[in-house]
């Protein structure tokens, strides 16, 4: 991989928060916007917009199934997004559900690896002396 993208890809994956201007990434590693725009395609496969959407969606994926005291907004807002509407639509068109969906459907999953499990069935006997 080329060393100006390789940096680049480092510097937006610990700056997700940021406003990401092509102009400004380009300047970054001294190159034009359309040159930057196409080695950047060339060697990663995808836009820099697209790249730097699908990093965000990722992080908000794993932030939904970790933080849950975390709001939607509130992590949407973490990871770059600026409009709920945007991020609800790009998000369900990655990954088949809504934010809020995606959260509830991985609750359901832990409740059930809950109920299946030795310590719960142990707790349920317990209580029943």
């Amino acid at each position: 991989m080329d060393k100006r993208v390789f940096f680049l890809c480092k510097y937006i994956t610990e700056n997700l928060q940021q406003e990401f201007l092509i102009e400004r990434l380009a300047k970054k590693i001294k190159l034009s916007p359309s040159h930057f725009r196409i080695l950047f395609k060339k060697e990663i496969g995808l836009s820099p917009s697209r790249y730097i959407i699908n990093l965000r969606l990722e992080e908000a994926r794993k932030l939904l199934e970790t933080e849950d005291f975390l709001s939607v907004k509130q992590i949407l807002l973490r990871v770059g997004f600026n409009e709920q509407s945007h991020f609800t639509r790009e998000f369900k068109i990655k990954y088949g559900v809504t934010p809020k969906e995606h959260r509830n459907q991985k609750w359901a999953e832990e409740e059930s690896k809950l109920k299946t499990s030795h310590l719960f069935k142990i707790k349920i006997n317990e209580s029943s002396f």
